[in-house]
């Protein structure tokens, strides 16, 4: 891969979450993103307002998409754990689906293996009618660890819109490196997530979880080997950047936007 800017980038929900929907919309399209992620179906705990059941906040989603242009990549992601019942993702997949959206994104958190794969299979074929792919998303502190582990589940389902989602900082936690990837059918990776990181992995699962969801870097602020992971990154694989920054949380969030967005120009103007 090479001459990429921002407009081939997505911004993820994450990197901002406290925006707002509406609010990240907005910013993405003013600092110069190609396209959009959304939390449309918010789990406990994630810090962003529910969507469904609010026709008032649907609309304004709907306005904002329309009014930057931005194309929405992904809808965020669905964890499946023991108590997930298909049933209640389908008001989502629909809207998702509605906006636009090419993926939803699944992340493990069921230890029954059969469950899990149950659950996942009935989603993708929920998924498959709405013109959804689902990217599995391997996290070394979930049920789902590694990229190779994904590639598999995705396998069991028997369709061709199952397939991974490869981030650059779980891709290193777990242990892995982007030579991986080698052994991942193209077809199967369905979105790159950049972040950046140091070296040194946090000791525990604690400090694992805190650093995917609030301490990362932008492109090129640490040391993980982002420019071979586009090198083996399926050639046109929708790129998204995912950098919560904890280190920013001083400063508004359009403002601690702009910030990351010309640290990662200057990563993609420094060549790949």
């Amino acid at each position: 891969m090479s001459a990429l800017t921002l407009k081939d980038i997505a911004l993820g929900w994450l990197t901002v979450a406290d925006a707002g929907h509406v609010g990240l919309i907005e910013g993405a399209a003013e600092c110069g993103f190609g396209s959009i992620s959304l939390k449309l179906l918010p789990a406990a705990g994630d810090p962003v307002p529910p969507v469904i059941g609010d026709p008032v906040m649907i609309r304004d989603i709907r306005r904002a998409l329309s009014g930057s242009g931005l194309p929405l990549l992904e809808m965020g992601g669905i964890w499946l754990r023991p108590d997930t019942r298909i049933a209640d993702t389908l008001a989502g997949l629909d809207l998702g689906a509605d906006l636009g959206a090419k993926y939803v994104v699944v992340v493990g958190g069921d230890p029954d293996r059969n469950r899990l794969q149950d659950n996942l299979s009935s989603l993708t074929e929920a998924a498959d009618a709405r013109g959804l792919g689902v990217a599995i998303e391997f996290v070394v502190y979930t049920e789902i660890k590694t990229v190779e582990d994904a590639l598999a589940i995705a396998l069991a389902t028997g369709r061709p819109n199952c397939g991974v989602l490869v981030d650059a900082l779980h891709l290193d936690r777990s242990g892995g490196t982007p030579k991986n990837l080698e052994g991942i059918p193209a077809d199967r990776v369905f979105v790159g997530q950049l972040c950046d990181a140091p070296a040194s992995k946090p000791p525990t699962m604690d400090a694992l979880r805190y650093e995917g969801r609030s301490q990362r870097f932008s492109p090129g602020g640490g040391d993980l080997p982002l420019r071979d992971l586009l090198a083996k990154l399926p050639a046109g694989v929708p790129l998204e950047i995912e950098v919560p920054r904890a280190d920013l949380a001083h400063l508004p969030p359009r403002q601690r936007l702009r910030v990351i967005a010309e640290e990662t120009s200057a990563f993609l103007a420094s060549g790949l």
